[in-house]
């Protein structure tokens, strides 16, 4: 069975947000060994002083967000140290990945405000979720959603302000989560292809300013020629570039 991104709509975001420390922890101690079970990462306090409840909820979520895409497990757990953008960018994308909510909204309707150079409210994006979930959820829910993925995308670095009105920013994206991004995506059935999908434009890697930034990266080799694209992989997988890197 191919690997895809999330396509069924849910609201474990309303649970759990980007929750970018937790993310760290849990990429800490899940092993291939080790799947960390509830009781053990509450003894361990690995989230914190969190209650037992808490932490049931933490590892629900963190696991549909890593479990579900395993080729990426060994590379997270041993990438040490991590840097702020680097852990970001990839809690981001595996948001991205499992919530086919965030993702519409920050890799399309969050570029189109930043390319327009809008700003927008709490209120908008509640309307926006009212929009894509019809008469799914009540105005109560909209509401809590759209503070949910304000949050997340302000914890990303792709939203400016806890008020309103809110500004639509662009976040630091190093080449190492740039090579981890386009490495987890290679074998994956997603919308769009590896140069124009939502995960690259939320980031703002987009057009010519991306196929630059592309060029640089050493883990592959990329060449455009008019509307044809082709790229040569320097690794096989995710696990041999981190392999390789860390061992340099």
């Amino acid at each position: 069975m191919s690997l895809a991104e999330e396509t069924r709509i849910h609201t474990r975001l309303m649970r759990c947000d980007l929750s970018l420390d937790a993310c760290t922890a849990y990429w800490a101690h899940r092993t291939a060994q080790d799947r960390l079970e509830a009781p053990q990462a509450y003894e361990r306090m690995v989230f914190g002083p969190r209650s037992m409840s808490r932490v049931k909820t933490l590892l629900e979520n963190l696991r549909a967000r890593f479990d579900a895409y395993p080729h990426c497990l060994e590379t997270l757990h041993a990438w040490q140290p991590m840097s702020l953008a680097e852990r970001a960018c990839i809690a981001h994308a595996h948001l991205q990945l499992t919530d086919p909510l965030y993702r519409p909204f920050t890799g399309e309707w969050l570029v189109e405000r930043r390319a327009e150079g809008r700003t927008f409210t709490r209120d908008a994006v509640a309307r926006w979720v009212g929009s894509v979930g019809g008469d799914r959820w009540q105005r109560a829910s909209q509401v809590q959603l759209a503070s949910k993925l304000l949050g997340a995308s302000r914890a990303a670095g792709l939203v400016a302000g806890r008020i309103d009105p809110r500004t639509a920013t662009l976040p630091v994206v190093p080449d190492a989560a740039l090579t981890y991004l386009l490495y987890l995506l290679r074998p994956l059935a997603i919308e769009g292809s590896l140069v124009d999908n939502p995960y690259l434009r939320s980031l703002g890697l987009q057009g010519d300013d991306l196929h630059a930034r592309l060029r640089a990266l050493p883990a592959l080799d990329f060449a455009r020629q008019g509307d044809t694209v082709d790229f040569a992989w320097a690794h096989p997988d995710l696990s041999d570039w981190a392999r390789t890197r860390w061992a340099a």
